[in-house]
């Protein structure tokens, strides 16, 4: 497992916390596919280290078909607010950077404003169902 969890030591930790909590509760023994299997999991996850925000950022102005500096400024319109939330809202989900240095990347916006963005995309995703699909369908762009 250490060889394939190529994130941290709390990453490797993870797994195996994964594994031994998926096989007693399972009540099955631990063999060596089951690893592989909890270890490709979080090989999927360190690739989202290749996910920047300017990437999701720029798949998202050209999505929404808004200029790429609307999404860092301090328009509220609603069309650019709800871009800039779902911006958000991936680059929190698709990488490994704080709250803070989110809102930094999005014009100085502070953590708070990211929390409320994702909360706000978690919502509108609950409650439309096509903006759950646009959701995803962003997600598929920015992995591939």
């Amino acid at each position: 497992m250490a060889e394939k969890v190529t994130g941290s030591i709390r990453d490797l930790e993870g797994a195996l916390k994964k594994l031994i909590a998926s096989k007693v509760l399972a009540g099955e023994e631990i063999n060596l596919e089951s690893a592989k299997n909890i270890s490709l999991s979080y090989l999927k996850a360190s690739d989202n280290l290749a996910i920047t925000v300017q990437k999701i950022q720029k798949i998202v102005s050209e999505f929404y078909d808004i200029k790429l500096s609307d999404l860092k400024s301090a328009n509220r319109s609603k069309p650019i607010a709800k871009s800039r939330q779902i911006a958000m809202y991936l680059s929190k989900n698709l990488t490994t950077l704080n709250l803070a240095k989110i809102g930094k990347d999005f014009g100085n916006k502070n953590h708070a404003t990211v929390i409320h963005a994702v909360k706000t995309v978690e919502k509108m995703m609950k409650d439309d169902y096509k903006a759950l699909q646009e959701v995803k369908l962003l997600e598929e762009k920015i992995r591939q």
